[in-house]
Parts: C-alpha cells; structure tokens; sequence
C-alpha cells in the first residue's frame, strides 16, 4: 500500500469510528444492546477475516487478560453511547477526546512517576477545554451528565489501552476478535431481555455498526499505521470529533454551541500536539 492509499485509509477509519457515535442517536435500543450487537458482529466479522487471510495462530492469548480487556472494552462503549444518548454527539465526542489525558495520569499512576512537564500541560488544557464544553447553566444538564459520560468511557478506553500493552506480541486483528467476543460474552445477560423484541431496522444497524464501522475500521486503521508516521497519525485522528460532528449536524441538526465548539478545538489541539511531540521524540 502506497502512502497516498495509507493516508486514505486512514482518513476513512476516523470518519468510520467518528460516524460510529451517530447510532446512538439512530438506534432505539439501549446501550448494552447497542454494544451488545456491535461486538458480536465485529467479533464475526474478524474472525471471517481472519480465516480468508489464512492467519497462522500465534502465540496463545491468557483468557483472564481476554475477559479483563474484554470487559473494560463493553463498559467504554457503553458509557459511550449512554453520553451520546444523553447529551448529544457532540457532548459524547468531546468528553470522549480527553482520553489521552486519561493515559497520561494512569500511566504515572501505574509507573508511580510525575509526568513529563509536556504531558502535564496537555493534561491542564484538555481540562481546560472539558470546563469549556461543559455548560454551567440549568439548561445544560443535559450536556453536562453527557461530557461527563463521555470522559467516563475516555477513563475506559485509557485502562483497555495499557491492558493491550500486555498483548503487544499478538497479532493486533486476533487480539481485536478476542477483546469483541469476550465483551459480547459480558453483556449478554444485560442484553438477552431486549433480544426478542428487536425490529429488521435494529438487527441491520447492529450488524452495520459492527462489521462496517467497527471490524473494517479497525483492520483498514492497522493497515494506515504500517505506513504513516505516528505525527501523520494523531493529527488525522484527532479529526474524529470533527467528522462525528458534521455527521450529525448534517442527519440530525445536532449543532454545537459556539462555546462547546472552542473547549473542543482546545482539547484536539492540546492531545494533538502532545502526540506530535511523542512521535519526533520516539
């Protein structure tokens, strides 16, 4: 694949996982049956993949890492939906883009070290821009309980990407196949009561969501990486708000205010800035 094709891969990954917020607001169902059917459908669709590229097995992955990383990947998507269904998608976005920051505080934690001056910084302003989208106002409740979804599912998806550290030597599809199919094992129980009165409409966009915008995404997103720097990378992806907005602007007249809009572009810069600086110093 050429860098040209990567680059295109990429910028349709983004727009994928940025689109993918929108069955929050097209799907009637909640969300343990959203992200129910999402990971049964993309755990499908991985493991079709993976038998048509012929995969050789690899090294054996820990089932207990599998159920931990499966789980915590079933709570992110369902905080963030929830913060979609609740706020709106771009409350959800935005509260879901603070999520490097989460990294970098979990990270020193974990390490029981203080962050690079750097790191601090982008910390301060991602939290800077969250008290900028987050509206103080009566009338903003709504919006607000939606941020603070979102950087709940943020906190998620920081803890399930220093679980995947562990699986570094596995092959990235299957770990992907087995993180779906664990979490569709969680939330089975939650999802089961709503299972029998599910529509076409409902199974079409469970399926769409999963195979499309999940199973695709993630394979063309590790095709991008093999060929685009890590700098090219965080700037295309810190797009993915700005792609999941105009979706929604232009399907459901969902327009930010002028205010959410300025903490957004202050929290993108600030983790995408930190990243640039990650990738000139690795």
């Amino acid at each position: 694949m050429s860098q040209r094709w990567a680059l295109v891969s990429l910028h349709l990954t983004v727009l994928l996982f940025g689109g993918a917020g929108l069955f929050g607001r097209w799907l009637t169902v909640s969300p343990w049956m959203m992200v129910f059917g999402r990971t049964l459908f993309a755990a499908l669709a991985l493991a079709l993949c993976l038998r048509w590229l012929r995969r050789p097995p690899g090294p054996r992955l820990d089932w207990r890492w599998a159920a931990q990383a499966g789980g915590c990947l079933a709570l992110h998507w369902v905080t963030f939906f929830q913060a979609i269904q609740v706020g709106g998608v771009a409350a959800g976005l935005l509260g879901f883009a603070a999520f490097p920051a989460c990294v970098v505080v979990l990270d020193s934690l974990r390490q029981r070290c203080w962050p690079s001056a750097q790191s601090l910084g982008m910390v301060a302003l991602v939290s800077l821009g969250l008290v900028l989208v987050t509206p103080l106002d009566a009338g903003g409740s709504a919006v607000r309980l939606g941020v603070l979804w979102g950087a709940l599912s943020a906190l998620l998806f920081a803890v399930l990407v220093l679980l995947n550290r562990q699986a570094a030597g596995h092959d990235p599809l299957r770990t992907a196949g087995w993180q779906n199919t664990a979490a569709a094992l969680w939330l089975l129980p939650m999802a089961w009561p709503e299972l029998p009165g599910l529509s076409h409409h409902d199974w079409l966009g469970l399926a769409l969501l999963g195979v499309v915008f999940t199973a695709l995404a993630h394979a063309l997103f590790l095709l991008s990486l093999r060929r685009l720097s890590a700098q090219r990378v965080a700037v295309v992806t810190a797009l993915e708000p700005v792609y999941g907005m105009l979706f929604a602007w232009l399907l459901f007249a969902d327009v930010p205010s002028g205010q959410m809009l300025l903490g957004g572009a202050v929290i993108m810069l600030a983790t995408t800035w930190a990243s640039w600086r990650d990738g000139e110093a690795g």
